[in-house]
This record gives structure tokens, sequence and C-alpha cells, in this order.
């Protein structure tokens, strides 16, 4: 085996769903089981209410309202939680043994920019109480090291610091601006995901070279060894860098449901059915 194994380069594809919302998805399929623990990645605009209520269980779910979002977004949960979600804010929904969650803009007509990737866990803690943390901007943890980047620790960690997110399972999500070049270590047995939001990129891992633009992923692993990603940057460029450890179990999927097997996804099933998930009325704007 080699000592690193990294991606082709994969589109996050435009899809417009009409309405209030558009999306650029990333094929995470295109990238194997080299994606893993993310199991969704949307980069989104939305300026009205677009989804109802849904039942959620067997993962976490990052939302990132973008700090150039005009909007901002409203996260109501069957935790009783009604949050107010502004430009550079984060929420972390460890979903585990199920919640209901909705969301939508605060105000119709006023554009949200944001992110939602989907994080998945280990057996051991997909039965886990649900919890949900937000984390304003204010409080996010910023550097800006000799390069002139500038990384913003949405979740995880970096370096010697953490960024206070209670996490079952550690999962790293940096934003970086990148002026010319940066370098990422990835943790032993982590896989790890370059996304661009914007500009153009090259990336090199053990002599593996790929080139980047707007919109566009690679994924990698250094096959259980810790390894060093290097980023150059052709234009200054905004990407993500994300990095987390494959349950390497079997996965069953139903709609919003994350799980190992069949049986798994009935009995969530049943606990959403009989309220054990909580409940949530149809959200009033």
């Amino acid at each position: 085996m080699t000592d690193v194994q990294v991606s082709a380069v994969v589109d996050a594809k435009a899809i417009q769903p009409g309405g209030h919302y558009s999306v650029r998805r990333l094929d995470l399929k295109s990238l194997g089981k080299l994606s893993y623990p993310i199991m969704g990645f949307d980069r989104y605009r939305m300026s009205g209410k677009t989804f109802s209520p849904r039942p959620h269980a067997g993962y976490s779910i990052i939302t990132y309202v973008l700090e150039q979002s005009v909007g901002a977004l409203k996260i109501r949960d069957s935790l009783n939680n009604d949050l107010v979600v502004e430009s550079g804010d984060l929420v972390w929904t460890q979903a585990s043994s199920g919640l209901v969650h909705d969301e939508f803009p605060v105000q119709t007509g006023i554009p949200v920019d944001g992110l939602q990737i989907f994080v998945n866990m280990t057996s051991r803690n997909k039965r886990l109480a649900p919890k949900v943390s937000l984390v304003k901007t204010e409080d996010i943890p910023v550097i800006h090291d000799p390069e002139g980047n500038r990384i913003r620790m949405l979740c995880g960690g970096y370096l010697e610091l953490d960024s206070g997110v209670d996490q079952a399972e550690r999962f790293d999500l940096l934003e970086v601006i990148v002026e010319r070049a940066f370098e990422y270590t990835v943790p032993t047995g982590r896989n790890f995901l370059i996304y661009v939001l914007d500009g153009s990129i090259e990336t090199e891992c053990t002599g593996e070279l790929r080139l980047l633009n707007s919109h566009q992923a690679v994924a990698g692993t250094f096959n259980g060894r810790p390894g060093t990603l290097k980023v150059k940057a052709s234009v200054r460029s905004q990407i993500l860098v994300m990095s987390g450890t494959d349950p390497r179990e079997s996965i069953a999927t139903y709609g919003s449901f994350i799980l190992n097997n069949e049986n798994e996804i009935n009995e969530a099933l049943d606990r959403y059915r009989n309220g054990e998930m909580g409940r949530l009325l149809t959200s009033q704007q």
C-alpha cells in the first residue's frame, strides 16, 4: 500500500430545485470512502422556507453561515432550541439517538449563504443523547500565520488550539484564506477533504498533485499515518480543510437517518413515531 491515496478532483454540482433554494452539492460517491466520515456536503443559498421539520439520527450536522452571508438563519429543534445563526456563526448538532430539526431564513427574501455538512459517527456514539452547540462568530478562534493566511477554526482543532465545540468524535473544520501557501498536518488515522469556496489552488501530498478551482474538492488519506497536506494558491483563495476518522462500519441510510443496519433504521423510525425524538410544530415565520 502506498503512503497516500488521493482522489480525482470532483465538482460540486449546481442544483436548482426551484423556489427559495439553490445548492452546490458535492458528489461524495465519486470520492469513494476517502470522503468518510463526511456523508453529505451542501454549499447553499436559501431565501425562504424550503424544508419541513424532519428527524435526524446517527450522525452530526454542521451548519455554518458564511461570513459573507447577508441573511441570518433560524434553527429550531425538539430540544427546545430556538437559535438565530448569523454571518460567521456555526451550529454543531449531534443528532445521535435522534432529534427533530428545522431551519429557514430569519427574514424571507434576504438570502442566507451557508454550508451544511453531515458527519457520520461510530456505532457506540449513535445512541448518545442529542445535543446542540451554537458558536458565535466572535468566539471562533482566528489565527494569522507567518504566511499571511487567515485560519478560522470552526470546529475541532488546529496546532495546539481547540475550537471549544463539544464533539463526541473529533472532526476538524478549518476555513482558510490562503494568500500563497498553507500546510495542514493530517492526524494519524484520519481522512481529509479540501473544498475550494473561491479561488484556485494546487494541493500536494507526498508527490500527488491536484489542481482545484472554485466549487471543486479532493479527498485523501495517508493510510493510518500522519501526513502533510500542502496547498499553494495562484490567487488569493478561500478553502475549507476537513479531517475526520472513518468508522469503518456498515452503513444503512433511510431519509435523514445514517445508521449501521436495517434493524437500527426500524428502531429509529419507531422512536420517531412514538415521540421519543421529541416534537416540533410546523414553524411560523
